[in-house]
């Protein structure tokens, strides 16, 4: 899965030449995004003043004189804020009752796509889709090929075995993950290849219908420990 991911790498970074080849084999005029500037906004009003905004600011190095040393505190940040908030959910879920692979689905799903979700908006104001779209195609191929591969590589290394309890019920989601990426493509296609307030109504309802699928697996079916 690392290796497949360094492919991908080494692919994205040629993916112009790529593409060119590919229209030039089948006879057709490549079109490509102009390169946008992207001006840093600049946060106003109470945002500000928050706490955390004001953490960050303090203590982060400058990201235009030292940007290695404030990618490497980035990194360093979203470990532990993400090791917090697994262990938060864990919990919660333990003390609630809430199935841990539901709270995987749903919860933990959402609080690390939220960032993504507010990059995609600011893209997509800008009239960016393709920088939309492929920024949440790019998080979830980030995340299972490195996110998953990266740890278990790790512990296999370490001489800790992967052992995986409940597989049926991960394969069900894995099959529903597989559908539903099927199902964007079909909407995209049929808007067009353009993001509107149809796609965007028709996306959320189809998310509402997979959290509600899911939280009546999570009642009627065992839980994944």
């Amino acid at each position: 899965m690392c290796l497949t991911y360094l492919v991908y790498c080494a692919w994205m970074l040629r993916n112009i030449p790529i593409y060119e080849g590919l229209c030039k084999m089948l006879k057709k005029e490549p079109v490509i995004p102009e390169e946008v500037d992207e001006d840093d906004d600049d946060m106003q009003g109470a945002i500000y003043y928050d706490p955390v905004e004001v953490l960050w600011r303090v203590t982060m190095p400058d990201h235009d004189r030292r940007p290695f040393a404030c990618f490497s505190a980035s990194l360093l940040n979203i470990a532990v804020l993400s090791y917090v908030m697994v262990d938060a959910a864990t919990r919660f879920g333990c003390i609630t009752g809430i199935p841990t692979l539901f709270m995987g689905l749903v919860f933990l799903a959402a609080g690390t796509s939220i960032p993504d979700a507010f990059a995609s908006m600011a893209a997509a104001r800008r009239g960016e889709g393709d920088m939309a779209v492929s920024n949440a195609l790019g998080s979830n191929i980030f995340d299972i090929l490195l996110g998953l591969g990266f740890p278990w590589l790790i512990a296999l290394l370490l001489g800790k075995p992967i052992v995986f309890l409940g597989v049926n019920r991960l394969l069900t989601w894995v099959l529903i993950l597989i559908l539903v990426l099927f199902l964007f493509m079909g909407v995209v296609v049929l808007s067009g290849w353009k993001l509107n307030q149809k796609m965007g109504l028709v996306l959320g309802f189809m998310y509402v219908g997979y959290v509600l699928f899911g939280l009546h697996q999570s009642n009627t079916g065992g839980k994944l420990h």
